[in-house]
């Protein structure tokens, strides 16, 4: 499972990349002009290589204009200027206001399938960003560093010694997707701002990965405490098993397998005994070493929690 997580994480950014390569095309030839019978608008689609549609009376009849355009008024004419939509087919009006619209000064920042221009239009003086095609290099290489990141990261936390730290691994993975999520959708919807979006959110991803590292760390200086401390029930079954005596191994199986600083006392007492009686197998001294276990136990029991 460990090592199918990271390969989904990669195919969830190549997939979103190729979204992103197929919605934001390099060139003007990607996108459709269309008009009825509008030559100002065939000439500018020939002269900057649109691709170039001139609708029938009938086509004309089933579109619906668009909202959320920008626009200066002037000499009682229209000058769109901007189109703050997300649809993918720009349909234009006649008029705005009951003004009509005769001049396009548009600076589209994402690329549509097809504009469509009114026949009212004389003046088509932009339509595409000239740096649109940047913006796409742009987000295409900031989708990219989001998921170097992302591996790096996960390359950083999770190396082979520390895989059985499931818990914060699990929520690293977790992390490192809604993050990849989260950047890769914003850059499919809108590459306005992908830039700062990107530095706020990987500055968020770093901030909640820093306590991951840091537990990571924690756990680690816990299992080597851990491990030091587990020493006295290995001792002291290896020399039990030498004595031979069952009910001596079971107390020894089954007692608390944690010491402290204050069972450091009776398990060198323990320890003594159990030295001593391999040689004479003496069974008053195994008894009495099984009821010190009994009052280590108890001990461990009391300070549980104190170490």
């Amino acid at each position: 499972m460990k090592k199918i997580i990271p390969v989904i994480i990669i195919l969830i950014s190549a997939i979103f990349l190729t979204i992103t390569y197929l919605n934001k095309p390099f060139n003007n030839n990607s996108i459709k002009l269309t008009s009825h019978n509008n030559q100002n608008a065939q000439n500018y689609a020939e002269k900057n290589n649109f691709n170039y549609q001139n609708i029938s009376d009938s086509e004309l009849n089933e579109l619906k204009s668009n909202d959320n355009f920008t626009y200066n008024i002037k000499n009682n004419q229209i000058e769109v200027t901007g189109y703050k939509g997300n649809e993918n087919q720009i349909i234009i009006p006649e008029t705005i206001e009951n003004l009509p619209v005769t001049i396009i000064s548009m600076s589209l920042d994402k690329m549509p399938s097809e504009i469509y221009i009114p026949s009212s239009v004389i003046t088509i003086n932009q339509i595409i960003d000239e740096n649109i095609n940047n913006n796409f290099y742009l987000t295409i290489i900031i989708e990219l560093i989001a998921l170097i990141i992302t591996l790096l990261v996960i390359l950083i936390l999770n190396k082979k010694k520390n895989q059985d730290k499931t818990v914060y691994i699990t929520f690293l993975y977790i992390l490192s997707i809604i993050y990849l999520f989260a950047i890769n959708m914003y850059a499919y919807l809108n590459i306005n701002n992908l830039l700062t979006i990107t530095i706020v959110t990987t500055i968020i991803y770093f901030i909640l990965f820093l306590p991951l590292y840091f537990v990571k760390n924690r756990l680690k200086e816990y299992d080597k405490k851990v491990n030091n401390i587990q020493t006295f029930t290995e001792e002291a079954l290896n020399i039990a098993k030498k004595i031979n005596n069952q009910d001596l191994i079971e107390s020894l199986k089954f007692s608390d397998p944690v010491s402290s600083e204050f069972t450091k006392e009776i398990e060198n007492t323990i320890l003594e005994k159990l030295n001593k009686t391999v040689k004479t197998k003496d069974d008053e001294n195994i008894n009495e070493i099984i009821n010190l276990i009994i009052e280590r136990n108890n001990i461990c029991k009391k300070t549980k929690g104190k170490y």
